[in-house]
């Protein structure tokens, strides 16, 4: 009994954790700015520019440069993601200025 209600509670949260994800790392704050985002890539071709429909989250970076990405809304399928930074002022937000 013991070990069904184990099989069970482990087989409960591996569906409840599927498709979940945690992406963190580092900015050079004193080369970037603190703003990092995650896209997804729908062509390989548009892999060098950034388009603002792709952009998926947005976060802002601390005061040392650590950021991070969690959540469960990356698709199931195989898809390319990509993480990135911009260096524009935010007053030219409205404009192509990714990197």
């Amino acid at each position: 009994m013991k070990l069904r209600s184990s099989l069970f509670a482990f087989l409960l949260l591996s569906v409840l954790s599927h498709a979940q994800y945690r992406f963190s790392g580092y900015v050079d704050k004193s080369k970037w700015h603190e703003n990092v985002y995650l896209s997804i890539i729908n062509d390989y071709r548009q892999l060098s520019g950034v388009y603002e429909e792709q952009i998926l989250d947005k976060v802002e970076a601390d005061s040392t440069g650590y950021f991070e990405f969690t959540g469960s809304m990356l698709e199931d399928d195989y898809r390319i993601y990509k993480i990135h930074t911009d260096n524009c002022e935010d007053a030219l937000q409205e404009l192509a200025h990714f990197s």
